[in-house]
Order: structure tokens, then sequence, then C-alpha cells
């Protein structure tokens, strides 16, 4: 790994997100959305500016599917979207009776089912819930409750979990079934300082440490599960990061998505790049998202 001290450029600034989100890199491609303009985004690395799906429904977090299709955790559910015929389709809604609530983060775990997680858009606490988008499309609940939804990365076995509810300020790590989808063993790997911003998206490295988004936090950091100690940080020039993602060709480039929403008017002026993607190589790799591997009617 290089210095904590590398530092971030700015990879994406056409359009500043009011709330950018789930960076997501395939086939050198750089996908993400802006939850609050309810928009995707999709730009091949060597375009100049990025392509804007409006979909009108708020897409807390989206992974790749076939086919120029996409499969979304939005606020009405588990949805696909079809990026030729820019079409939406409803697949399954696990909270209907939960107005007030939307879907926030979500991957795909390693055998290609996605699993996304709720929260309570007025801030009330435990509201939410863990969700597997299994490969026939049903979905059934895997942990609860949750305030806030948010990052989850696997260790390369995928048979051991990583999971933030931003809201408690720590990672938790479960051992994870492949087969069921069944999460056990939940304890506490990392505590965040509770002065440094809160942690929000994340990913996973080759060396099995975390790279967790801070939202208020003007950074992203490493952090290693085994330990629990910071490894690394790097400073990005707005307080709100969202999540970031490994890419480019060796999968050694951090890609990290920031926020406009939220910005303190004392710091408005330091955080003209609010919004903006951002990019560095920090000296380690990750991995390809994986696909949804689900029904294909």
């Amino acid at each position: 790994m290089k210095s904590s001290a590398a530092k971030a450029e700015l990879y994406y600034r056409k359009d500043l997100s009011t709330l950018g989100e789930g960076p997501v890199w395939d086939a050198g491609v750089l996908y993400w959305v802006d939850i609050f303009e309810k928009l995707i985004y999709v730009k091949p690395d060597d375009a100049a500016a990025a392509e804007r799906y409006e979909v009108g429904v708020e897409v807390g977090a989206l992974v790749p599917w076939e086919n120029r299709r996409l499969v979304l955790a939005t606020a009405q559910g588990f949805q696909s979207f079809d990026m030729t015929a820019r079409r939406l389709e409803a697949w399954a809604n696990p909270e209907p009776s939960l107005p007030d609530n939307r879907f926030n983060d979500g991957k795909c775990d390693p055998v290609g089912r996605f699993i996304a997680g709720t929260y309570n858009r007025n801030g009330v606490a435990e509201q939410g819930a863990l969700y597997v988008l299994d490969h026939d499309r049903s979905v059934r609940e895997i942990y609860r409750p949750v305030s806030c939804s948010n990052g989850l990365a696997w260790t390369e076995p995928g048979t051991l979990v990583y999971y933030i509810d931003t809201a408690t300020g720590v990672v938790r790590a479960f051992t994870y079934d492949l087969e069921t989808a069944k999460l056990s063993n939940e304890r506490v790997v990392i505590e965040l300082p509770k002065n440094g911003g809160l942690p929000d998206g994340m990913c996973i490295d080759r060396e099995g440490n975390l790279w967790i988004g801070l939202w208020g936090g003007w950074g992203v950091e490493c952090w290693s599960p085994a330990s629990g100690k910071r490894l690394a940080r790097i400073e990005i020039p707005a307080a709100n990061v969202t999540s970031c993602a490994f890419g480019g060709a060796n999968y050694d480039t951090l890609y990290i998505t920031t926020a406009r929403h939220g910005v303190d008017p004392a710091t408005r002026a330091r955080q003209e790049l609010a919004g903006s993607v951002f990019c560095v190589r920090p000296g380690v790799s990750g991995y390809p998202a994986v696909h949804y591997k689900g029904d294909r009617r």
C-alpha cells in the first residue's frame, strides 16, 4: 500500500450530484447514481462526458445484469432498467406499507444475488432492513433492525461479509452462507472515531482491507478489519463522501462519489467540487463487480 498521503484527483464534475452514490466499474464503464435527482450516470472511461438516464425514481444502488440492463434498488423496491429502451420494470417491493422508507445501498454477493438495505427518509431509527433479491427474483429479509443501511463488502471466498449501518458508527462482520445468504456470528470489527465522520459506502481490496467513505469526514479511509486499526486516509475536497469502488484496467483505481446535499454553509467555499466524482491510485487493487445472475425472463 502506498503512503496514506495519496492525493485524490478530480475525475468528473460536468454534473455535480446532489447525492452521488453507488459507484460501480464494469467493462471499462463507471456507473453511479444521484439519488435525489433520480438519475443514473454511465461514463465509459474514454468518454469526456457521462450519459444521464432520468429514471423517475430514487435509485439507491445499481448492479450490472446483462445486455445493457441493470438491476436497481429504488424507493419502489427492486426494479430492472433497460438502458437501450430507457425502460423500468418493477420486480418486487418488500416494504409497500412503509412509504417513508427507500432502498439505499447494495451490491451483489459472490454468487450473483443482489443484497440491499433500506432506511427511513425522516431519520426514524431502526425502521429499515437488509434484503436479498434471489436468483428467482424472490425477496426475503436477512437482517434487521437497520437505521441507515449502507456499505457491503465480501471477502474473496465469500464466506465473510462486512456491513455498515451508518447510524451505529461501526463496521460489523458476519459469517455468510453462500447457499442461503444467511447471516450469523455477528460481531463489530471496526469502531470509527465519533468526530471523524460517519461510515457510508465501502469496498474491499485484495489485501482484505476496507475502504470507507466518510459522510461529514472529508475523505476515504482504509481500515483493517483484522486489527480494527486505520491504515490510510485519502483527503477529498468535499465533506460528504458517500462511497467508493475499485476500477480501471487493473482495478487499482479507487473511484469516489460525493454529495452537495448537506453542505455546511460555513464550509461552502471549500467545497466547490462537492458532488463530483474523484479518483486515486492507492497502491492496492480491488475486485471486479459481480453481476446479478438471476432469472432472464
